[in-house]
């Protein structure tokens, strides 16, 4: 395999994002953009540009190691190379590595397969709706005296900053930088008109719920999702999802919920009728002895 792992400075960005074009499967978190907004990144490329691998990487005691970087759910291998062999040469530069592949690759490594829920939007919302599950149909039903109002809303700053607000204590390893970049990101998504936020209202116009979605020419990203005390006791959460599935149906996208391994958001996610489209996070520790015992 004429594999090799090139700097930053080294990556010709203008064949790095058209080779991702040849691959219909490939993810929004794997363009360059994407990786320079949120990280440092080198790569392994294969030939030319043939098969790619981002490398998030960050150097502690003098070693460099691979990381899961913020707002990125899966990165791994893309391309016609074979999962192991990659890895193999990867692990031999980065002796230390906690990181997600994508859904499309395959390893005999130790991994843990991580859920991501995804709905396909081609159909019609009715046709989508019946594969709906009897308990959503009901609470859809059951919110409707609520008179809930849904809307598009272009204040991304402000919903990730409620995010941060209600679940940045849970998410200990995303930083205050991290928050930064994303909006940063989020600009030019905006810009480019790749960035969907939608909001669940009161009468009032009280804040209920709101979904900030990425969006590609394959995929609808459900980045983030945020439900207030007020919203929750109207279960807005179903009736947000609901609106977005129905506003986007018929566009051939897929609806990419991102996740969860959480029991209770996977059990949420199951009843919009979704399949489950796992992918591989893999950890890998050849780390000097004396290393391995102070990082424990």
């Amino acid at each position: 395999m004429n594999a090799r792992i090139i700097s930053n400075e080294e990556i010709d960005r203008k064949k790095w994002d058209d080779s991702l074009l040849n691959f219909p499967c490939s993810l929004i978190y794997s363009q360059s953009f994407y990786l320079d907004a949120m990280c440092k990144w080198d790569a392994l490329v294969v030939g030319d540009y043939e098969a790619l691998m981002p490398l998030p990487n960050r150097k502690k005691w003098k070693i460099n190691y691979l990381y899961q970087p913020a707002f990125t759910q899966q990165l791994g291998i893309i391309g016609n190379v074979e999962t192991d062999a990659a890895l193999e040469i990867v692990s031999q530069k980065y002796p230390f590595a906690e990181i997600a592949l994508n859904h499309n690759n395959s390893t005999g490594k130790i991994f843990k397969p991580c859920n991501n829920f995804i709905l396909n939007l081609s159909a019609a919302y009715k046709n989508i709706k019946a594969g709906y599950s009897s308990s959503l149909k009901s609470n859809l039903n059951w919110l409707q005296k609520f008179e809930l109002n849904y809307s598009a809303g272009n204040g991304y700053y402000e919903a990730i900053d409620l995010f941060q607000s209600l679940y940045g204590k849970k998410l200990s390893s995303v930083t205050a930088e991290d928050y930064t970049n994303f909006k940063i990101l989020c600009s030019q998504l905006y810009t480019s008109d790749n960035l969907v936020l939608r909001t669940a209202t009161a009468q009032n116009n009280q804040l209920a719920a709101l979904v900030l979605m990425l969006k590609d020419k394959n995929r609808l990203y459900n980045v983030i999702s945020c439900s207030t005390d007020f919203g929750r006791s109207r279960q807005a959460n179903y009736f947000i999802y609901d609106k977005i599935i129905e506003e986007f149906s018929g566009s051939g996208l897929i609806f990419d919920f991102e996740g969860s391994d959480i029991k209770g958001i996977a059990d949420f996610y199951k009843k919009f009728g979704t399949i489950n489209q796992p992918y591989p996070f893999i950890k890998w520790n050849n780390l000097p002895a004396i290393v391995k015992f102070l990082k424990k």
